[in-house]
C-alpha cells in the first residue's frame, strides 16, 4: 500500500535534485494514479518552461553578441571610406599623385578589412570571443600606429603623444589591445567633433601593469551620463550602439585589467586603461 507513496516521494527529491524524470509504472489505483499523473504533468510543464528560458537565454545572447559584433564593424568604416576619399583625391589633383598618401591609405583599408573579416569569422565562432591569442610587442608603436593614422585622416585635430620614450614591451592579445585604443579613441573624436579638437595620449609602465591614458578637450560627460555609460543598452550618440566602452572594458578585463572616466560638466574628458604587461587566458 505505501509503496507507490515512497516511490512518489523519492520522484520529488529527485525533482529537488534537478532530475525532472517522469515516475513509471503507474498504480492501478484511481486516487494514486491521478496523483502520479498530475506529477508527472507537473514535470512536464517545469521542462517547457525550462527549454523557454533557456531558449529566452540563447536569444538574448544573441542579440548582445550580434550588437558587439555591429559596433566593431561599425568602428572601422568612417576610417575606410576616409582613406578611400584620400585616394580619390589624390588621384583628381592636377599637380601628381601623392604616393605616400596612397600607400598609407590602402594599407590602412586591408588592415581594417582584414579586421572585419576577424570579427565575422570570430561570430561563427562564438566560442572564442574572449579567448586571448596573446603575443610580444611593442605598446608604443602600436599606439603611435594607430595616432599616426588618424593624424593623417583629421588634419583639423591635434593629436598629441605624451608618453614615456622607452620601449614598452607587453605580451597581449594585440588584436583586442588595439580595439580597445581604437574604441576610446573614435569616442574622444566625437567628442571633439565641430570643435576645436585636442586628443592626448600617454603610456606609462605601473610595475606589471601598464596605463594608457586618453583625452580629449570635449564638452565632458555628466555625472548622470557615467552612472550609465556602463550598461549595454546606453550610448549619448543618436546611431551609436552604446558598446564601444563596455567592449574595451570587457577585452581589459580579460588582460586582468579595466577601465576607469574621468569626466563631469565642462571641457575634458579622460579615460584611462590598465592591463597586466604580460597577460594570460583566466
Amino acid at each position: 500500500i505505501m509503496a507507490p507513496i515512497h516511490r512518489l516521494n523519492r520522484g520529488m527529491a529527485e525533482v529537488q535534485r534537478g532530475n525532472l524524470q517522469p515516475l513509471a509504472a503507474i498504480p492501478v489505483e484511481a486516487e494514486l494514479r491521478e496523483l502520479y499523473q498530475g506529477f508527472n504533468s507537473m514535470l512536464e510543464g517545469i521542462q517547457e518552461q525550462k527549454k523557454n528560458v533557456s531558449e529566452i537565454s540563447k536569444m538574448k545572447t544573441l542579440v548582445q553578441l550580434g550588437r558587439r559584433v555591429a559596433h566593431e564593424v561599425k568602428n572601422p568604416l568612417t576610417p575606410i571610406r576616409l582613406s578611400a576619399e584620400q585616394i580619390r583625391r589624390s588621384l583628381q589633383d592636377g599637380e601628381g599623385i601623392d604616393k605616400p598618401v596612397i600607400a598609407n591609405a590602402v594599407r590602412y583599408i586591408i588592415e581594417e578589412t582584414e579586421h572585419l573579416r576577424r570579427v565575422a569569422y570570430g561570430f561563427l565562432n562564438l566560442s572564442k570571443l574572449d579567448e586571448l591569442k596573446t603575443e610580444p610587442f611593442l605598446l608604443n608603436a602600436l599606439v603611435d600606429e594607430a595616432v599616426s593614422q588618424l593624424r593623417s585622416l583629421y588634419p583639423g585635430i591635434r593629436f598629441v603623444m605624451d608618453g614615456t620614450a622607452s620601449a614598452i614591451e607587453v605580451v597581449a592579445d594585440r588584436q583586442k589591445i588595439k580595439q580597445v585604443i581604437d574604441n576610446v579613441l573614435t569616442n574622444a573624436l566625437e567628442a571633439v567633433a565641430g570643435t576645436d579638437g585636442e586628443i592626448t595620449v600617454a603610456l606609462e609602465p605601473l610595475g606589471r601593469e601598464v596605463e594608457v591614458r586618453i583625452r580629449d578637450n570635449g564638452p565632458g560627460i555628466s555625472s548622470e551620463e557615467l552612472q550609465r555609460i556602463a550598461r549595454e543598452e546606453f550610448s549619448s550618440k543618436d546611431l551609436g550602439t552604446g558598446l564601444g566602452l563596455v567592449i574595451a572594458r570587457r577585452f581589459l578585463e580579460l588582460h586582468q585589467g579595466g577601465l576607469d572616466i574621468r569626466s563631469g560638466p565642462g571641457p575634458g574628458t579622460t579615460i584611462i586603461m590598465r592591463f597586466a604587461k604580460h597577460a594570460a587566458q583566466a
